[in-house]
C-alpha cells in the first residue's frame, strides 16, 4: 500500500496516513519535474538549434483530508502540519514514498511554500488541504548510499610489441602480441597499424604471433579472439631477413589496408604498395622505388613518397587506376637532402607531406609543404618547421597537426617542442609541447592523441609516453607503459571513438590505468563522491561511459587523503594535508560530472599500486514512480 510520510529535520516523521487523521486524497507533481529546452533561434531561418534540457525545480501539491475528532483535534491535526514544516528551518523537510512491493523508498528534500492557510471545514473535518512543497533539488533519492571500491592501476603481464585499450578502459596483450622468435626478440617491433574491418593489422618486425604461435612474416591479423597469418603473396618484405621485418607505412581506406613491402623478380626483388581487402591481395608495383609515406585522397586515390633505390632520387605521386601507372607531381629530388615520412588529406582535398627537406619541385619548404591537386601547385606553411616531421594529421575543423623531432618553427623565431599546429596561416606551439620525438597521431572520441618517445610535457609528466590535447595542455592518456624497451617509445598507433591499438619496441609487464564498473541503480544521473588516498602521482579520474575527464597535477602524499566532491552545490577538491586541492585540477569540469543511470566505466590513473580509491554516491530518480524492475 503506498504511504507517504514527511521527515523532519530532527529526523522525526509525521505519516500522512489515516491512523493519523490525515489522507492523502490527491497529489501532483511528484512524477517529472518541469524541464525548460534551452535553445538559440536561427538568425537567417525557420526554427532553432536545441542545445539542451535543463531540469528545473519543482512544486508538489499534496491533497489531504485532515479528519478530527472535534474542533480541538482538528485544530492539532493542522498545528502538527504546520510545526512539520516551519519555513524558518534552515534544513528542508523530507517528502518519503513508498509504494510498497519490490520499489524502494524514495525521499525528496522539500521546502513548504504554501497550503496551509486554512480551508473550507465540514464539521470537524479540513477537505481537500493544499499543502505545496517546493524541491530546489528535482530528483528523488534513496536514504542509502551506493559505495564500492574504484581500481587505480591495471597490470597486464606478457605484453610483447602491442597492447589494446577498450573503450571501457581495459588494456589486453592480445594473446600476448607477436615475437620475433628468429631474431632472438632484440628487434621485435610493430611499426605500423591498420584496421580491416574488425580485423586490426599489425606490420613490423616479427616472425609469430600469439601464445600458441601462428607464423607470420612481418604482418599479422587479430581478429579480436586470435592471430591469424593473413597469407600474403610474397616471401620477401621490405628488409625481411628471416626475422620477420616490415618496415613501411599502412593504411586503411574504403574497406582495405594499404601497406608498403616487396616481391621477389627473376633479377632479385622490387617493391609494392599491396593492397588488401581481407580476401585478395593486389600489388601496384613501385618497381625499384621503396614506399616510405602513404596516404589516401578524399577522391579514392592511393599516393605516396618513392625513394628509388637505383637513382637515390625521391618524389610523390598517385596510382592512375585506368593506366596501372604511378604518376609523379613534383621533381624528383636527392635522397640524400629529402625524405617524406608524412602524408595526410584534408577534408577539402589539400595533400600535406612532412619529412626531412628544404624544398619540394622547387619551392622553398622546411619540413612541411602542401600540395593542390587542382592547380598542381606546391607551396610552403609560412616558415615551415626546423627539423622532421614524423607524423600529420587534419581534424575535421581543417586544422592539420605535425609532430616529430623539431624544437621550433623554420626560423626558429617560436618554439615548438615536436608538436605544432597549422591553423591556415601560420605553425602554433601546443602548449610546453613534448619532451621527445612523436612517432605518430590519432584522433578519437577523446581529442587528439600522439604517441612516441616523449615522458614528460614540460614539467608534468607523461609516464604513458601516449598524450592526448586538453585545454591547451598535453596530458597523459593513462594508456600505460611496458617494464622493457620503452626508450624506444611507442611507434604505431590506430585509435577509433575509444579504442586504441599502440605498437611498438615494448616487452614485459604493462602498467597503466586502472577501470571499474560502478552501476547507478537510479533513473537520473548521480553525482558521486570520490576519495583517493596517497601515495602516488595523480593523473585523472574519467567517467569513460560519458567522455567527462578530471586530469590533475598532483602527487599524493602517504596517507594524504583528498576528497572529489561532486554533488550538487558542493563541487569541491580537498585535501586531509593541504586544504583546497581544485588549483591542482588543470583541465576537467566539476560542475557537471555524473554517473550515467546504469553501468558507467570509471577510470583511476594513480601510479603507486599502494594507493587506495573508492566512490560512494545516491541513486537518483526523475520521478516519484523509481524505476522500472529488470526482467
Amino acid at each position: 500500500m503506498a504511504e507517504w510520510t514527511l521527515v523532519l529535520p530532527n529526523n522525526t516523521t509525521l505519516g500522512l496516513t489515516e491512523n493519523n487523521g490525515l489522507a492523502v486524497v490527491g497529489i501532483s507533481g511528484a512524477g517529472m519535474p518541469p524541464i525548460e529546452n534551452i535553445y538559440t533561434p536561427y538568425g537567417l531561418g525557420d526554427g532553432a538549434l536545441w542545445q539542451r534540457a535543463a531540469v528545473q525545480p519543482r512544486l508538489v501539491t499534496v491533497l489531504i483530508d485532515a479528519v478530527g475528532t472535534s474542533w480541538v483535534g482538528l485544530h492539532n491535526l493542522r498545528a502538527k502540519l504546520i510545526e512539520a514544516v516551519n519555513p524558518h528551518e534552515a534544513t528542508p523537510i523530507t517528502l518519503q514514498y513508498s509504494a510498497g512491493g519490490s520499489k524502494p523508498t524514495l525521499y525528496l528534500d522539500c521546502y513548504y511554500d504554501s497550503g496551509l492557510e486554512g480551508g473550507v471545514t465540514e464539521g470537524f473535518m479540513e477537505k481537500g488541504m493544499a499543502l505545496r512543497l517546493l524541491a530546489v533539488d528535482p530528483y528523488w533519492h534513496v536514504d542509502t548510499e551506493t559505495t564500492g571500491d574504484l581500481a587505480h592501476i591495471q597490470t597486464v603481464t606478457d605484453v610483447s610489441g602491442i597492447v589494446k585499450r577498450d573503450t571501457d578502459g581495459t588494456i589486453t596483450n592480445l594473446d600476448t602480441g607477436v615475437h620475433d622468435i628468429a631474431g632472438g626478440g632484440a628487434n621485435m617491433s610493430v611499426r605500423a597499424l591498420a584496421m580491416l574491418g574488425t580485423d586490426i593489422e599489425a606490420y613490423g618486425v616479427f616472425d609469430q604471433a600469439g601464445t600458441v604461435p601462428v607464423d607470420v612474416t612481418g604482418i599479422a591479423e587479430w581478429s579480436g579472439a586470435a592471430w591469424s597469418d593473413p597469407a600474403p603473396p610474397w616471401d620477401t618484405l621490405w628488409n625481411y631477413t628471416g626475422d620477420g621485418q616490415m618496415w613501411g607505412p599502412a593504411i586503411e581506406a574504403l574497406g582495405a589496408v594499404y601497406a608498403a613491402g616487396m616481391y621477389t623478380t627473376v633479377a632479385g626483388f622490387g617493391f609494392v604498395v599491396w593492397k588488401y581487402d581481407g580476401t585478395t591481395w593486389t600489388a601496384y608495383e613501385t618497381e625499384d622505388a621503396r614506399p616510405t609515406a602513404l596516404a589516401f585522397s578524399p577522391s579514392g586515390v592511393i599516393w605516396a613518397v618513392l625513394e628509388d633505390l637505383s637513382s637515390n632520387l625521391v618524389d610523390i605521386r598517385y596510382y592512375d587506376v585506368p593506366t596501372l601507372a604511378w604518376v609523379s607531381v613534383s621533381t624528383p629530388a636527392a635522397a640524400a637532402s629529402f625524405t617524406g615520412t608524412a602524408l595526410a588529406f584534408s577534408q577539402n582535398g589539400m595533400l600535406y607531406l612532412g619529412g626531412t627537406f628544404t624544398a619540394v619541385d622547387g619551392v622553398t619548404a622546411k619540413n612541411v609543404a602542401m600540395y593542390n591537386p587542382a592547380t598542381d601547385t606546391w607551396s610552403a606553411l609560412d616558415v615551415g618547421l626546423n627539423n622532421s616531421v614524423y607524423a600529420l594529421i587534419v581534424d575535421p575543423s581543417g586544422l592539420v597537426y605535425a609532430g616529430g623531432i623539431f624544437t621550433a618553427n623554420g626560423d626558429a623565431s617560436t618554439a615548438m617542442e615536436r608538436m605544432a599546429q597549422w591553423n591556415g596561416v601560420q605553425w602554433q606551439a601546443m602548449g610546453d609541447g613534448l619532451s621527445d620525438d612523436v612517432r605518430a597521431l590519432a584522433i578519437d572520441s577523446v581529442g587528439l592523441l600522439a604517441v612516441g618517445d616523449f615522458t614528460a610535457s614540460g614539467t608534468r609528466d607523461l609516464p604513458s609516453q601516449s598524450a592526448y590535447w586538453h585545454d591547451n595542455l598535453w596530458l597523459d592518456s593513462g594508456m600505460g607503459y611496458a617494464s622493457a624497451h620503452m626508450d624506444d617509445g611507442i611507434w604505431a598507433l590506430y585509435s577509433a571513438s575509444s579504442v586504441t591499438y599502440a605498437g611498438g619496441f615494448f616487452t614485459g609487464t604493462w602498467v597503466g590505468a586502472g577501470t571499474t564498473s560502478v552501476t547507478n541503480a537510479g533513473t537520473a544521473r548521480a553525482y558521486p563522491v570520490i576519495t583517493l588516498t596517497g601515495p602516488g602521482a595523480l593523473y585523472y579520474v574519467i567517467n569513460w561511459t560519458t567522455n567527462q575527464w578530471l586530469y590533475f597535477d598532483l602527487t599524493l602524499l602517504q596517507g594524504e587523503i583528498l576528497t572529489i566532491d561532486l554533488r550538487p552545490g558542493i563541487k569541491t577538491i580537498t585535501s586531509s594535508f593541504r586544504g583546497n586541492c581544485l588549483p591542482f585540477l588543470v583541465s576537467g569540469n566539476l560542475i557537471d560530472w555524473y554517473l550515467d543511470p546504469g553501468a558507467n566505466d570509471i577510470g583511476v590513473w594513480i601510479d603507486d599500486a599502494t594507493a587506495d580509491a573508492d566512490i560512494s554516491f545516491e541513486p537518483r530518480y526523475w520521478s516519484a514512480d523509481g524505476a522500472v524492475p529488470t526482467p
